[in-house]
């Protein structure tokens, strides 16, 4: 256990990228799994309130203050189809394919009221939507990225759009937004979206040309699993056809894909295979370098989307409802907060001196079982990273 008297020693300059120390271990634990009316196939979480696009049973919302016994609260059937949620700002934006995305109002959540559907131009279907303030981005199947006006909610408007490949999913951070292109199973399109009636093309980056691949983004790392190269972290600052910076070997016939979400250093991973595999990894890309597996845990059917949200894993698992993990044991407290005061501040580079200079098993940051100068790099990089 490290101790104050660290504070009273020199530290020496260090390079840093991570944020856990690595080889840490944890042992999420499956809380419940709840059943909904129709097929779950994404989940958001605000707060203790959860939203499931339940497909054919539309919107259904569940109170999970207690995660080990959540509770119907209220639905908004009507989104038939539905198979993707986001929340913000008290509205719900249910993806429904074909019939586009309906804008719900969930100020109160046990009577949800649709406010507006806001229809593919093109007639074709919409798969995912991420909202940034009033304005929703798009990712329209098969070949377009839109940028809609949300201003008012009850009349959504185009504002711009872009021609993608077979845009999948959608993630958006800063001035850019981060389409998953089909087409190259696994690839990101980037667009500079400075100017909403104009995105421009900016970038592409090839992450895998295999399929069955599933692709999350948090800038600037692409994190991009599926069965043949197992799970890979990508470095968007370097040029598009990089090599992975960070990769992590898992048995193609121990592995399937289906689902993947991200939050400050731990990765959930849905995996499954042909026969009783059903389990959720839980993987640290802290130093993204070195991804490793800290835990999973078994689901009891095949699971698909997640979310991470205040130390539990929601994990979709379709006609069997959606299964709470508690990862509370992967998300200590950070490893970079050395005199555990909340911030990261130059006590904490001399905490760590002390616990190296009185050899505490604390200061063995790469956990190679003795103390030397790549757990100073180690400890570098976890202070760089900062705390989740």
């Amino acid at each position: 256990m490290k101790t104050t008297s660290r504070f009273f020693s020199s530290v020496a300059s260090i390079v840093a990228v991570g944020s856990i120390a690595c080889g840490q271990s944890c042992t999420p634990t499956l809380v419940t799994t709840f059943d909904t009316p129709g097929t779950a196939w994404d989940v958001f979480v605000v707060g203790s309130t959860a939203y499931v696009a339940d497909a054919a049973s539309g919107l259904q919302i569940f109170d999970v203050s207690n995660p080990a016994s959540p509770v119907a609260i209220g639905s908004y059937a009507a989104a038939v189809g539905a198979g993707r949620v986001v929340v913000q700002d008290e509205i719900a934006f249910v993806c429904r394919g074909s019939a586009g995305v309906d804008l719900v109002d969930v100020t109160d959540p046990t009577a949800p009221a649709l406010l507006s559907t806001f229809p593919s131009p093109f007639g074709s279907s919409i798969v995912s939507v991420k909202v940034v303030g009033t304005t929703m981005y798009v990712a329209d199947w098969p070949t377009h990225f839109l940028v809609v006006d949300i201003a008012d909610p009850t009349q959504p408007s185009l504002l711009g759009m872009a021609d993608t490949g077979f845009s999948d999913d959608v993630f958006v951070e800063g001035a850019f937004a981060y389409v998953i292109n089909a087409t190259f199973a696994g690839s990101v399109d980037v667009f500079d979206v400075t100017v909403p009636t104009n995105p421009s093309f900016y970038s592409g980056f090839i992450t895998t040309q295999s399929n069955g691949s599933v692709t999350e983004v948090a800038a600037p790392y692409i994190y991009n699993a599926e069965w043949e190269h197992g799970f890979r972290v990508y470095d968007m600052t370097l040029p598009p056809n990089s090599a992975p910076v960070g990769e992590l070997s898992i048995p193609q016939n121990q592995f399937y894909s289906s689902g993947l979400s991200s939050l400050g250093s731990l990765v959930a991973l849905s995996s499954s295979d042909d026969a009783s595999l059903r389990e959720v990894k839980i993987i640290s890309v802290a130093d993204p370098s070195d991804p490793f597996i800290m835990g999973q845990v078994d689901v009891p059917a095949p699971p698909h989307r997640s979310i991470i949200s205040g130390g539990f894993v929601f994990v979709c698992l379709g006609d069997a409802g959606v299964s709470i993990i508690d990862i509370s044991t992967c998300q200590q407290a950070c490893y970079a907060d050395c005199d555990e005061s909340g911030a990261l501040t130059i006590f904490d580079y001399i905490c760590f001196g002390n616990a190296y200079a009185g050899n505490e098993p604390y200061a063995d940051c790469d956990n190679s079982g003795s103390l030397n100068v790549f757990d100073y790099i180690c400890y570098g990089n976890a202070y760089a990273a900062g705390c989740p």
